[in-house]
């Protein structure tokens, strides 16, 4: 008997979708026509589909490392206008990470997809003129629950894989990330070819081992690192919500021969593990702007009680007399301890060893740039909103007062399963400062969510006054802005 064909689904013009509706004049006053691609695209499906009442908003588009994939139709001249429109006029853009191409770019984008992994969930588009009708193959995947993929032969032959840019592996990688999307909104999801999946990946081990690269082109180490950075940012995107199956063990198989797991998480899909992950951009020419990829952290009563520790410090290192406090609304749930930011920045339209990756679907935009955190809760946990601020983790009073006087970075996250948390922050300033000064910085993360019942907290909260959490660095600067 026949397979019946799948139920008819359009999806609407971009601008109709409340997380773009600035879109429409945007594109109306650039003269160009907008289309939305990659996760974003498939993850905006899956809502209009499985959950067609839910409000979602660029936060659910883009969880953990996720990105906003935007081509234009127009040249590469007005990608960065394009871009500070967008920033200005869609909400929370600033929070989130765009890669925003032009028309020629789209084209060898679409060379290129066409020529890798089939993954038809990946290749469902929106566009700013017109509604869009997934591929029958993608709407079979989204009544089916499933994800399809299947290996196109020529990928060798493709520009992306000729310039060392991108292995073929990763389509099948991402196609792995969109099970996870879709049992986080739909409640399952399965991948077609379980067995062949696995095959793959450890095949494609004994290949990197005993080719001792990752790439098949013969390259320099810059090259190797974007690799390196690419599959490590594809993983802890799936590590993140706390999947320990076959394909996960298969996927650390390939990371550990590509050298790429943390040596803190040997094995990669073991748990418990004690470190949370990291992710951040390339800085230089083969470092990340943070270099450790695993971390120390402590959550419940010993996060507070590292923060209230080094607040104390911070106030006597000032001679303020008295610590801060943190907003009684909000709850300290996990404090990470450490983390430098490397002094290597990347300067806004400077040529850099990464410039290349920094502008296209495969990096972050040059001035766009985030620390992703990913780490799991106690297993009784039920977490959704976090948020969190940086402390200065070095005991000099001038790196403390310095730090005072940045912008503060914002910082969102949340959870996937009300346990596997997840944070981005903002670190931009921080880097284009401290690179200019030749110096790194050590910092420390205190994560917070707002506690369930606040009006239990109502009344501490009015009697309370808490002071501006770098008050005292501020008042040890002289009017020059330097330590007196």
């Amino acid at each position: 008997m026949a397979k019946p064909a799948p139920s008819p689904f359009t999806l609407p013009e971009l601008h109709a979708l409340p997380p773009f509706t600035a879109l429409r004049e945007i594109a109306i006053e650039f003269g160009v026509v907008f289309t939305l691609f990659g996760g974003a695209a498939s993850r905006c499906a899956m809502y209009l589909y499985y959950d067609p009442s839910r409000a979602f908003d660029l936060f659910d588009l883009t969880p953990f490392t996720s990105d906003i994939d935007l081509a234009h139709s127009g040249s590469s001249d007005q990608t960065v206008p394009i871009k500070s429109a967008i920033f200005d006029r869609v909400t929370f853009a600033t929070w989130c990470r765009w890669s925003i191409i032009d028309a020629k770019k789209w084209e060898a984008v679409q060379e290129n997809i066409a020529r890798g992994v089939q993954v038809p969930l990946r290749q469902i588009t929106l566009h700013s003129t017109q509604p869009a009708k997934p591929s029958l193959a993608a709407l079979n995947d989204l009544e089916q629950r499933c994800v399809s993929w299947e290996r196109r032969p020529g990928f060798d032959e493709t520009s992306f894989a000729r310039q060392g840019r991108t292995l073929e592996v990763f389509g099948l990688m991402m196609a792995i990330n969109i099970v996870a999307d879709m049992h986080e909104i739909a409640g399952s999801g399965a991948l077609t070819q379980l067995e062949a999946a696995i095959n793959w990946l450890i095949v494609d081990a004994r290949v990197l081992q005993e080719r001792g690269r990752l790439s098949n082109v013969d390259g320099d180490e810059v090259r190797e690192a974007r690799l390196s950075n690419r599959a490590f940012q594809i993983w802890a995107n799936r590590h993140a919500r706390g999947y320990h199956e076959r394909i996960d063990q298969a996927l650390s198989v390939w990371l550990e021969a590509a050298d790429i797991l943390p040596d803190q998480l040997p094995g990669g899909f073991s748990e418990p593990f004690s470190s949370a992950l990291t992710v951040s951009k390339l800085a230089g020419a083969t470092g990340t702007r943070v270099p450790q990829k695993a971390v120390e952290y402590v959550v419940g009563v010993q996060a507070r009680d590292r923060l209230n520790e080094r607040l104390a410090q911070i106030a006597t290192l000032m001679q303020s007399g008295q610590s801060a406090v943190v907003d009684p609304i909000y709850e300290v749930i996990a404090y990470i301890p450490g983390l430098t930011i490397s002094a290597s920045a990347i300067e806004v339209g400077e040529s850099s060893p990464d410039s290349d990756a920094a502008d296209d679907v495969y990096g972050s935009l040059p001035n766009g740039e985030f620390l992703h955190l990913t780490w799991p809760m106690p297993r009784n946990s039920s977490i959704s909103g976090v948020t969190g601020f940086l402390l200065p983790h070095d005991n000099n009073p001038a790196e403390i007062a310095r730090m005072a006087h940045l912008p503060t970075p914002f910082a969102i996250g949340g959870s996937f399963d009300g346990r596997h948390c997840w944070l981005r922050i903002d670190i931009e300033a921080i880097a284009l400062l401290h690179g200019k000064s030749g110096r790194d910085i050590n910092v420390d993360i205190v994560v917070l969510t707002p506690f369930e019942d606040r009006l239990r907290l109502e009344e501490s909260f009015e009697q309370s006054s808490p002071p501006d959490f770098f008050e005292a660095a501020k008042s040890q600067l002289s009017p020059g802005g330097t330590m007196a």
